[in-house]
């Protein structure tokens, strides 16, 4: 089962993705959307095709530590 793990910022979405075993997640890639959702949703749905990915993972949403 392939993962791919998202970390949605203000303006970026940072992706990675696990092996096909779902073990080990390595970093991806970086997208900009600067609050494009329509751009970004593209993106990721090509990634998600092209990679065969089963499950997303949205990290949690919160208040980074200054």
């Amino acid at each position: 089962m392939r993962y791919l793990g998202l970390d949605l910022g203000t303006k970026t979405l940072g992706i990675s993705i696990s092996d096909k075993t779902g073990i080990i997640a390595t970093s991806l890639t970086t997208i900009r959307h600067d609050d494009d959702f329509n751009y970004l949703t593209k993106e990721l749905k090509k990634i998600i095709e092209e990679r065969e990915v089963d499950v997303l993972v949205l990290g949690q949403i919160g208040r980074a530590h200054v």
